[in-house]
């Protein structure tokens, strides 16, 4: 059986987060693309929807590949 390891520090986190930026900010820009809000927001109310889908494309964003695959012998 393997031991728990300690949980991630703030350095691991912020280096995880900062390396999905590029994904991140591709998906917002596909999503803009799609939804071109400079034609179709007027006032403000209209850019709440916008706005959550963009909220909803930085979350979903797909995460980085952290799969051992070099140091395992299971994928190999």
């Amino acid at each position: 059986m393997t031991a728990l390891d300690r949980r991630a520090g703030p350095r691991e986190y912020l280096g995880y987060w900062v390396g999905t930026l590029p994904v991140r900010v591709i998906a917002v820009a596909a999503v803009v693309m799609a939804w071109w809000p400079w034609a179709a927001v007027h006032t403000a109310g209209d850019a709440v929807l916008p706005g959550c889908v963009a909220a909803f494309a930085v979350w979903a964003a797909p995460a980085l590949d952290r799969r051992p695959s070099l140091e395992s012998a299971r994928w190999s």
